[in-house]
This record gives C-alpha cells, sequence and structure tokens, in this order.
C-alpha cells in the first residue's frame, strides 16, 4: 500500500500544483526573512557618442548647437538603499510570511490526504472486485452443476420439467451477475492504475491485510482531540489566523516612519570635453560623485492606516471564526465516521453469521436433493440464497475497510492508518 500511495503523489498533478503553491510561499519568506533581504540596489550604465564641448562656462570655442566633432562617452550610475528601523514593518511582513507558508503546506497535506484516499479506496475496492468476481464464477460454475444433475434426472424422468425449466430460466440472472462483476472488476482496475500512474494493462495484486478495529466508543474522545491537532484543514486556517494578525500588526507599523540609508557613487567621462573644475558648474558628462545619507519615509495619512489595520483585523477575526465553525463540524465528522465504522462492523458480523445458516440450508437442500427427496426448488433457492449472502460479505467487508479509511481522512492522520494496516489493528493510539 505504501508503494501505491508513493506512485500516486508522484503522478498526481494535483499535488504538483500544491507542492508549486508552497514553493511560491517560501519565496515571500526568504523576501523578507533577515536583515539584508530588503536592500535595494541599481546600475546604471551608458555610453555613445557626444559633440565636443570645449572652454568653460564663461566662454567657449564651440557652440550649443554644433553637431561636429563627435566624441565617446560612458556613464556609471550605482545606488543602494538599505532599510535600517520600521518599527516591526519587516519583522511583522515575514511572520505573516511564515504563517501564509504554513497555512500552504497545510493545504499540501490536506490535498495528499484527499489522495490518499481515492487510491486506497480504489486499493481495496480492487480486493472487493476481485473476491466478487470469484463469488460469481463459483455461482456459473456451481449453476453449470446443478444444470448437469437436472438434465440427468430429466432424462431418467426422476425430476418434474418444470422444476428442469425453472433451473434453466436462471442462466440470464447468473450470467448478469458473473458479467457484472468482471466489468465491475476491470474499471476499478482501471481506473487505481491512472491514479498510480500506470498503463491500462499493468499488472499488480492487493498484497495487505485489510486492519480490524479495537476501536470502541471509549476511545471517540480520543480521535477528536488528535484530529483537533493534526487535521490539516485546521492547521491551514490556524496558520491564516496567525498570519493575519502579524499582517494587523504590519499595518499598525505604518503609521511610524521607516529609517533608511542610502548613497552611491557616479562616474562619467567624455575626452572630447573639457572637465569643469568649478563646483557651481555642472557636466553632465565629466564627473565623479559619491556619498551617503540618512532618511526617513513616513506616510503621514493615518486615517489610511487605520483602515488597513481594521480591515485585517476583519479578516483574522473571521479566519478565526471559520476555524472554530471547522473545529466544531471535525468533531462530528469524527463522530459520524466512527458510528458509520461501528455500523459496518455489526452489519458485517451479521451477514457472516446468516451466511453460515445459509450454508446448512444448502447442504440440507443438497442432499435432499442428491438423495431422490428433494426437489430442485429449494436447492435453486439455498444457492441463490448462499451466493448473494456470499456477495453480501464481500461487500460489507469493502464498506468496513472503507469506513476505516474514512475515519482516518476525517483525523487528517494516514500515517496512523498505515499503522494500523501495518500491524493489523486499529487502535487509538
Amino acid at each position: 500500500m505504501r508503494r501505491a500511495l508513493a506512485l500516486a503523489m508522484a503522478n498526481s498533478p494535483l499535488a504538483r500544483a500544491h507542492e508549486l503553491d508552497v514553493e511560491r510561499t517560501r519565496l515571500d519568506v526568504q523576501r523578507f526573512d533577515g536583515f539584508w533581504s530588503l536592500p535595494q540596489f541599481t546600475l546604471n550604465a551608458q555610453g555613445g557618442a557626444v559633440p565636443e564641448a570645449r572652454g568653460n562656462p564663461v566662454f567657449s570655442p564651440d557652440s550649443a548647437n554644433a553637431f561636429s566633432s563627435f566624441g565617446p562617452f560612458v556613464k556609471l550610475d550605482i545606488g543602494f538603499k538599505i532599510p535600517l528601523y520600521g518599527f516591526g514593518r519587516i519583522s511583522n511582513a515575514a511572520a505573516a510570511a511564515r504563517g501564509a507558508l504554513s497555512a500552504e503546506e497545510a493545504r499540501l497535506d490536506q490535498a495528499r490526504n484527499e489522495i490518499r484516499l481515492e487510491v486506497i479506496k480504489g486499493y481495496w475496492g480492487l480486493a472487493a472486485a476481485e473476491a466478487a468476481l470469484e463469488v460469481a464464477e463459483d455461482l456459473r460454475q456451481s449453476y453449470e452443476e446443478i444444470l448437469e444433475q437436472i438434465e440427468e434426472k430429466l432424462a431418467d424422468d426422476a425430476i418434474d420439467p418444470n422444476d428442469a425449466y425453472e433451473v434453466q430460466s436462471s442462466r440470464y440472472e447468473i450470467e448478469k451477475v458473473y458479467q457484472e462483476a468482471f466489468d465491475g472488476g476491470r474499471l476499478v482496475r482501471r481506473t487505481l492504475a491512472t491514479f498510480l500512474g500506470l498503463a491500462d494493462n499493468a499488472l499488480f495484486t492487493v498484497v495487505d491485510e485489510a486492519p480490524e478495529s479495537a476501536l470502541s466508543a471509549d476511545d471517540v474522545a480520543g480521535l477528536v482531540a488528535r484530529a483537533a491537532r493534526v487535521s490539516p484543514q485546521l492547521r491551514a486556517l490556524h496558520a491564516a489566523v496567525d498570519a493575519l494578525g502579524s499582517a494587523m500588526d504590519q499595518a499598525r507599523s505604518e503609521r511610524w516612519p521607516l529609517i533608511v540609508v542610502g548613497g552611491g557613487f557616479r562616474l562619467a567621462y567624455a575626452p572630447n570635453r573639457d572637465d569643469q573644475t568649478n563646483p557651481f558648474a555642472f557636466d553632465s558628462f565629466n564627473y565623479r560623485q559619491g556619498g551617503a545619507a540618512l532618511g526617513a519615509r513616513w506616510d503621514l495619512n493615518f486615517a489610511k492606516h487605520d483602515i488597513e489595520y481594521t480591515r485585517r483585523k476583519i479578516q483574522r477575526d473571521a479566519t478565526e471564526a471559520r476555524a472554530q465553525a471547522l473545529q466544531m463540524k471535525v468533531e462530528l465528522d469524527v463522530r459520524a465516521a466512527y458510528a458509520k465504522l461501528a455500523r459496518s462492523r455489526m452489519l458485517l458480523d451479521t451477514v457472516i453469521e446468516t451466511r453460515l445458516v445459509s450454508r446448512r440450508w444448502l447442504r440440507a437442500a443438497a442432499d435432499e436433493f442428491d438423495l431422490g427427496i428433494g426437489e430442485a426448488e429449494p436447492l435453486v433457492k439455498a444457492y441463490r440464497q448462499d451466493y448473494r449472502l456470499r456477495a453480501q460479505v464481500v461487500a460489507q467487508e469493502y464498506e468496513f475497510r472503507i469506513a476505516l479509511v474514512e475515519l482516518a481522512f476525517v483525523l487528517g492522520d494516514f500515517d496512523l492508518y498505515l499503522t494500523w494496516v501495518e500491524n493489523g489493528n486499529a487502535t487509538s493510539s
């Protein structure tokens, strides 16, 4: 089963999409996490040709409109701006990004659990389909044996022709049961192969034994508590609440200035232009400048900041309310899943006991028919009832297995389910 789940996860486009969402959110964390995450560096380089310009601001032999004696020029501008202190802007943004990452990781776990649920349903569905096909094959073989006996007795005038007609008229029903079992098994195999990323004609078999259940009503409270801890849906909402709380703090910090340090270095050179040494004379093509400064950026629109803070608080409170509602739903789902598990276990025990009775009826009817003191009609009815109950045993075993899988799904803990499979028994620990 672990191998089947690994194949399904490796070949699932849905899982891959959620994994990429996690990677995208992780980039947001890297963007804000750490002091050196937000510096801005700029580099601007230019080169070309410019007309010759000689002299100084007072006198030049060249004209401003001259387009002769072109020469080369290069320019290089390097700048930087680093935030020093933002009253919690950066730290709160990083915390919000980490909360969003935790929520996305929980959504990935939920998507994986949904895939696991479908794969395990198909896994046990394949086991049930193979068992149902075996029952149908036995039913068809037994029908042929009864039909042969009927025809022998009919040839010896040892049986009423009406009994023979009744048996012969059951061929369609028997064949229909077999074909439905055969087609159902093929469909389940194809579906499971699709989940596993295998070809339709790939050969694979169910090798794990379905676990029994040692769970009782006394374990429900513990299962509810476990679901509250590990449920991916709850974890996603709780992480979203934390992220929105950090976003609220970030909005509050926007009321205060952002302290930054900035500076740069600028260099330009044009060999066909005279360098201007007067510090008050601006020259666009020959200069060397550099420096740094401490500054502040402060948005004084406090009304806007308050509105943004209130908006994020409403989002946080609404998400927290959804988390509380989901926690109530998870508790109800766990209790409903356990009730379904207990009901399916009871029905499975009942149908197994009932089939024991049908087997005794079948043996008695077969013995009477062989001795010539019984009619074909009771024998046919006994066979039908026995195989119907045998098919019900298969169906109820599948229902019990699926009820156990669905309990693991609402718990949000498929590692626990795989432990149940490996140990052969479902317990609350």
